[in-house]
């Protein structure tokens, strides 16, 4: 899609030399060209290069010969490059390897002596013996490098007709030119074309934009226009004039404020076919595309201009149809036209996740290599196949990634079978396991430049802070100013066991506290307020002490001999160990008590704080599906944890994929739907019904 505008004005030489004129105009189209690049790059999925010449030339020779280029290698290749005279050999290629061409030069000089005339002479005006080295043979001479690059792009022979062109004898095209734009262009006004796989169609957008000065002085004419044309009519007329006016004012207002712009815009489209009942048959059918909704435009067939009409649309073509074929568009309409649509999603190592909803081509994607974002949502009703979808997805991925492990959370036993197929390393957590809430392991150096200078020490003591509350609100006990108690406690645990928020090499599994060490604090609160610095006022110390107290009582259940004791000791399990490539974290074993539910949030919760921070120290990729994910949006504990993990989850190498039954749960608190926002990818699972009618004979 070339957009071309004015690029230089009339450069004045006054002064200057041809070189620094060259010089000044090649910096002036490097900061044109430097604007156009960030100007793509802002706009939401796009993104612009630079085309280099070989790749140019090849675009432009697939488009001119309606046939796609195929390289093999390189030796191959060359035949079909674009040949620059460099003098050397035939051989070699324009941009040669250096021992390429010291070879051609040694062939060149042995094969030197055996020529009529040497290369001195041929450089010469005359030979020695006076003669002109234009007495050479035509049929011998070397054809000239312009004629030599027309060669490589252009079809060996065009037919032009009157309203098509036949290129090579075998394909048939036609150009159109978009004639009229809808006063109001809805967004994505050419998606259905661009989706259309039906068509094989090239679109070019020419774009010349208007300075202010003249968009004001357009403008200006456009308003006493319309009052001329209000004067001399009827009064309801002049009632719709009048609006019209009200409405230029407005424009022009904002072409002053330099808040709105205007371009001189026109879209030229070239259809192919491969024969001529075939072209008119998607005439009719690109017609009906251009005039229906989104677009509303009126297409208009470049008759007699064939020939101008196909360069225009080229990649290199000028607008060779004129001025007179673009329309007044303001920035407004230009942006309707973006984000360009792609009529397939086709990602390098992606795996199938359906097909497309417009015209049926597989879809293909590699969740880490989107610029956006890694994180999934899939949302389904129990029976629309979220699970048995996010299955078949897992395996593709394992089979397509050797970079990539997978690690499966399961509270129901959905995920039993993929993680048995697949042979996977399964660790049920359970009344035994020990895990350590307080873990925090060393922040490699990539991911501490890649965090938006949060502290990872700073990060850790929220998620804790977050995993307790949790307990706390499934035992119906409600924090107030005891939430202060519970922070001195946090911060003053890492302090003991000697870990420093600016020495990431003090952040170990084997240095963290544990639970045991929390309680412990809490009780010397509660006996010896007077020996921390938790207030200023004796009244509040005895406050302090008595919330700590009540917080001792309350985490009772971390003690030896108490459901939660696994969870007072340093870890034993280091999930993402070993060879592995898939986890299997089974959950089903708690489900059955009559708090199981709030027992399996608060261990999902600690399961995710646990493999977020072994995840940063692992070279591999962790994928991690977490079945039936509403249950961690039950409290706020729960979201204040996971907004967090799901912000800086890019940074550790993880891609959390949620399986949920609505996508209700995220839109119920502000802090979910900021979670879903983060969900770049979402799949919605919707189920297939089916019914059965018996026929008189019997049959269904």
């Amino acid at each position: 899609m070339p957009i071309l505008g004015r690029l230089f004005g009339r450069f004045q030489s006054d002064g200057l030399s041809e070189s620094k004129r060259d010089q000044f105009k090649e910096e002036k189209l490097e900061s044109r060209l430097s604007q156009l690049r960030r100007g793509g790059s802002s706009l939401y999925r796009c993104s612009i290069n630079p085309v280099d010449a070989y790749d140019l030339a090849r675009i432009t020779k697939e488009y001119w010969t309606c046939q796609p280029e195929e390289y093999d290698d390189i030796s191959s290749a060359l035949g079909t490059f674009p040949v620059v005279s460099h003098g050397i050999s035939d051989g070699v290629p324009a941009t040669p390897d250096p021992e390429d061409v010291v070879g051609a030069m040694d062939d060149r000089s042995e094969e030197a002596e055996d020529w009529e005339y040497s290369l001195e002479d041929l450089d010469s005006d005359e030979t020695e013996e006076g003669d002109d080295v234009s007495s050479v043979p035509a049929e011998d001479r070397l054809p000239d490098t312009s004629t030599m690059h027309q060669s490589v792009i252009a079809p060996s022979t065009i037919d032009w007709e009157t309203t098509y062109a036949v290129i090579n004898d075998e394909t048939f095209v036609r150009t159109f030119w978009i004639e009229q734009f809808p006063e109001e262009p809805s967004d994505g006004l050419l998606e259905r074309l661009l989706l259309e796989t039906e068509l094989k169609t090239d679109i070019s957008i020419h774009l010349d934009p208007f300075d202010s000065q003249s968009a004001q002085d357009m403008m200006a004419d456009w308003i006493s226009d319309l009052k001329i044309n209000q004067h001399d009519s009827n009064s309801l007329r002049a009632e719709d004039l009048q609006e019209d006016i009200d409405q230029a004012k407005y424009m022009r207002s904002l072409v002053r404020a330099n808040k709105a712009s205007f371009y001189r815009g026109g879209v030229f489209i070239r259809l192919a076919a491969e024969s001529q009942q075939e072209l008119e048959n998607q005439t009719t059918r690109l017609r009906s595309i251009i005039k229906d909704a989104p677009a509303n435009c009126t297409l208009k067939v470049a008759s007699r201009w064939q020939e101008r009409g196909l360069a225009t649309v080229s990649p290199l073509g000028r607008n060779e149809l004129g001025r007179d074929r673009m329309s007044t568009l303001t920035n407004q309409a230009i942006g309707a036209m973006f984000p360009f649509s792609s009529n397939y999603q086709m990602m390098d190592d992606g795996i199938e996740y359906g097909y497309h909803g417009h015209n049926g081509s597989p879809i293909r994607i590699n969740p880490w290599e989107l610029e956006t974002g890694h994180s999934e949502l899939v949302v389904g009703m129990p029976g629309a196949g979220k699970t048995f979808g996010g299955i078949l997805r897992h395996l593709r991925m394992m089979k397509r990634r050797n970079d990539t492990m997978l690690v499966l959370v399961d509270p129901v036993g959905g995920f039993r079978g993929i993680a048995d197929a697949l042979n996977a390393k399964t660790i049920t957590v359970g009344g035994d396991t020990k895990l350590n809430p307080l873990e925090i392991r060393e922040t490699p150096q990539h991911v501490l430049d890649s965090s938006d200078g949060v502290s990872p020490l700073s990060a850790k003591k929220d998620e804790v802070s977050a995993v307790l509350e949790n307990f706390l609100e499934a035992r119906d006990i409600e924090l107030g100013t005891e939430t202060g108690v519970l922070s001195y406690v946090i911060d003053e645990a890492y302090r003991q066991a000697g870990i420093v928020e600016d020495d990431v090499s003090t952040h170990t599994s084997e240095n963290s506290p544990t639970m045991q060490d929390v309680h412990r604090i809490l009780c010397d609160i509660a006996e010896n307020p007077d020996d921390h610095n938790i207030a200023e006022s004796e009244s509040a110390r005895e406050r302090a002490a008595q919330y700590a107290d009540e917080l001792a009582i309350a985490f009772q259940p971390f003690r030896e001999g108490g459901s939660y004791e696994n969870l007072s000791h340093h870890s034993e399990i280091d999930i993402l160990e070993g060879d592995n490539k898939v986890v299997y974290i089974d959950l089903g074993q708690i489900e059955g008590s009559a708090s199981g539910i709030d027992r399996q949030t608060f261990l999902m919760q600690l399961l995710l704080s646990t493999i977020y921070q072994q995840a940063k120290n692992t070279q591999r990729n962790v994928e991690l599906a977490i079945d039936e994910a509403h249950y961690l949006f039950d409290d706020q504990a729960n979201l204040d944890f996971l907004e967090t993990a799901f912000r800086h989850q890019r940074h550790a190498g993880l891609r959390m994929v949620l399986l949920s039954q609505t996508a209700q749960e995220f839109y119920e608190t502000e802090q979910a739907e900021k979670i879903i926002g983060m969900e770049r990818m979402q799949l919605r699972h919707r189920p297939v019904y089916s019914c059965s009618m018996e026929g008189t004979d019997g049959t269904q």
